[in-house]
């Protein structure tokens, strides 16, 4: 006669199998997926060389624009500048204008309106001869 009973080899694999799912679980990444981490830091990078390399701003006047823009401390866009140098590279040497990085990313806007502060210490100038914007001519 055939025993129906469950067997201790039995449920005992069962409990290991139960256990080998629960722990393959564990190890998923929680929270930030690198994907999305990755495709912002390449977006980072390319956003910078347009700062420095076409628009021509020097390195601490770029981490602050990247800062504003990426709301991330001017510390850890030098990190991540970095870490991407082959890809800015690679923008480098490939010559890549600004119409194909507005094709590859066109979110952004591509159009770079300078500051109306002066080097004084980033205090704004008000002429007090009348004329009120210090960049057009006086009358």
């Amino acid at each position: 006669m055939v025993s129906l009973k469950p067997t201790a080899d039995l449920s005992q694999s069962a409990v290991c199998v139960i256990f080998a799912l629960m722990d393959n679980r564990a190890y998923t990444p929680k929270g930030r997926n690198q994907m999305l981490i990755s495709g912002r830091n390449k977006k980072l990078a390319a956003r910078f060389y347009w700062y420095s390399m076409l628009i021509g701003l020097k390195f601490e006047r770029c981490l602050n624009h990247l800062s504003e823009e990426f709301d991330l401390s001017t510390n850890r866009i030098s990190t991540l500048i970095t870490e991407n140098a082959d890809y800015i590279s690679e923008l480098d040497y490939t010559d890549i204008t600004e119409a194909e990085l507005q094709q590859r990313y066109p979110f952004f806007s591509w159009q770079y309106l300078p500051s109306r502060k002066f080097r004084n210490g980033g205090s704004e100038f008000l002429s007090l001869s009348g004329s009120v914007d210090p960049l057009l001519p006086e009358n």
